[in-house]
């Protein structure tokens, strides 16, 4: 958690703010006009999953991004399903990520269409075997 946690904060100083993507935790960076699609406390949530994720901490991260999901609600972006469908598959949960590639898939977004497609394919696949 303590690693999670100083991770994030690392991201939230990025001192690239102009090219947040030449820092290596910039993609915690985020404009502060823009308008946000998804709560913060949803948006914060995923982003300590993503921390979990690189830190090797797969329950942790799945955790996180349950949280993240059921406080957003239906306004949850389709990179954040994936990214926890992605986990789950690893884990070999596959019915949660089929269900969440599904849902991926039947919104008109075509952003993660490619990779839920993927994933829900490798889900069911291997729930067939």
């Amino acid at each position: 958690d303590d690693l999670a946690a100083v991770a994030l904060l690392k991201g939230l100083r990025c001192r690239d703010i102009a090219l947040p993507d030449s820092e290596s935790l910039g993609l915690f960076y985020h404009v502060p006009n823009a308008p946000l699609s998804v709560n913060e406390k949803s948006a914060a949530l995923a982003d300590v999953a993503t921390c979990y994720r690189r830190l090797g901490r797969f329950t942790a991260s799945i955790r996180a991004f349950h949280a993240s999901i059921d406080s957003a609600g239906d306004s949850i972006p389709s990179a954040v399903l994936t990214s926890c469908a992605q986990i789950e598959l690893e884990l070999g949960l596959f019915d949660d990520a089929a269900e969440k590639f599904d849902r991926v898939l039947r919104r008109e977004e075509s952003s993660e269409d490619s990779v839920a497609s993927y994933g829900h394919a490798a889900a069911l696949f291997s729930m067939a075997e």
